[in-house]
């Protein structure tokens, strides 16, 4: 009995190492280098499903506050590549930007390969305000 859980246990963490490899791949993104750092990832299941139709060569940004920590979360959905107004596809926006914030303090921007949207999110010191260029909303 013994032997069983502890070989069933085995075959789950070999399939999570599976499905974890299997998210990351066909994925480009960078990371910035310098800049403000702060975890955005409460922001992005609100930030992917609420872009809407993007022009080509046009992007769509939100700003979102990250009330008592002291930093702002701006995140930009750009239209790289197509030739028709398109919304981004909501599951690639969320693995992109899953995958820069597990791995970039910073932030970063990336894309799935043959995708047409490059996804941002970049931590930034303030809150979102008139000042902003993005449209803000606090959460």
């Amino acid at each position: 009995m013994l032997h069983q859980l502890h070989y069933r246990k085995q075959n789950i963490v070999a399939l999570s190492l599976i499905l974890s490899a299997a998210s990351a791949v066909g994925q480009n993104f960078s990371c910035f280098d310098t800049g403000t750092q702060g975890n955005c990832g409460n922001f992005v299941d609100t930030f992917c499903p609420s872009v809407s139709t993007v022009r080509p060569q046009d992007s769509s940004s939100q700003c979102y506050n990250s009330d008592g920590f002291g930093f702002k979360c701006d995140f930009t959905a750009f239209y790289a590549v197509g030739s028709v107004d398109s919304p981004p596809d909501t599951t690639n926006c969320e693995l992109v930007l899953g995958s820069i914030i597990k791995a970039c303090p910073a932030g970063g921007q990336g894309s799935v390969a043959g995708g047409s949207f490059v996804f941002t999110v970049d931590p930034n010191e303030g809150s979102c305000g008139s000042d902003s260029s993005s449209s803000c909303s606090g959460d």
